[in-house]
């Protein structure tokens, strides 16, 4: 699929936020137009568990987890450097849209 945007979502040990943002941003994907969403897991303590993996892959979602928290800066720009748009949303994981 060809994306015009990428939405980088940074989260840190909330994962029910961050399915509550990732479902915001699947109703854009799915009547707006198409986009490409990248999670950027900060070194949570708390693990994502199978569903919620398996909810990602259903609906393509990247998932990069730092093997420790590195920042949110270096987050963000590891989530830039995936992107494979040319313009690309920042966005952390209590947004809603």
């Amino acid at each position: 699929m060809d994306y015009s945007l990428t939405a980088i979502i940074c989260t840190y040990n909330r994962p029910e936020i961050l399915k509550t943002k990732i479902n915001s941003l699947l109703k854009i994907r799915d009547s707006v137009f198409p986009i490409e969403i990248i999670v950027i897991d900060d070194g949570s303590k708390i693990k994502l568990s199978k569903d919620f993996r398996k909810f990602l892959i259903q609906n393509k979602i990247k998932l990069k987890i730092n093997s420790r928290n590195l920042g949110l800066a270096y987050s963000r720009n590891k989530g830039i450097r995936e992107s494979q748009t040319k313009y690309f949303l920042i966005s952390d994981d209590d947004d809603i849209y």
